[in-house]
C-alpha cells in the first residue's frame, strides 16, 4: 500500500529529495550514461516516482510528464534525449520549490 504524505511540509520533503536526486542524476547520466552508479539513480529516481505518483500528479504533473519520457528514452538507449527530460524535471520542480 502506497502512504502519501499527510501534509504540505511532508509533501515539500518528497520534492526537495526529488529535486536533489534530478541534481545528481543529470550529470552523472551526461558523464557516465552506462555505468552501473547511474543505473542505480535512475532506479532510485524510479522508486521515488512510483511511491509518490499519485502526490506528483497532483502538484507537480509537469515534472511527473518529463520523467516519465526520461525513463522511456532511458529504456530505449538514448541518454542524452533522457538527460534533457531530467533537466525539464529538474527546472519543473525548482519551480515549484521556489514559488
Amino acid at each position: 500500500m502506497e502512504i502519501q504524505p499527510a501534509n504540505d511540509a511532508e509533501r515539500i520533503a518528497v520534492l526537495r529529495h526529488l529535486h536533489a536526486q534530478l541534481r545528481i542524476a543529470v550529470p552523472s547520466l551526461v558523464v557516465a550514461p552506462d555505468s552501473d552508479e547511474v543505473r542505480m539513480m535512475l532506479d532510485d529516481l524510479r522508486r521515488t516516482i512510483n511511491e509518490e505518483w499519485r502526490m506528483l500528479t497532483a502538484v507537480a504533473p509537469r515534472t511527473l510528464a518529463a520523467l516519465r519520457c526520461a525513463f522511456d528514452y532511458a529504456g530505449t538507449g538514448r541518454p542524452d534525449q533522457c538527460a534533457s527530460e531530467l533537466v525539464a524535471a529538474h527546472r519543473h520542480l525548482a519551480a515549484i520549490l521556489n514559488s
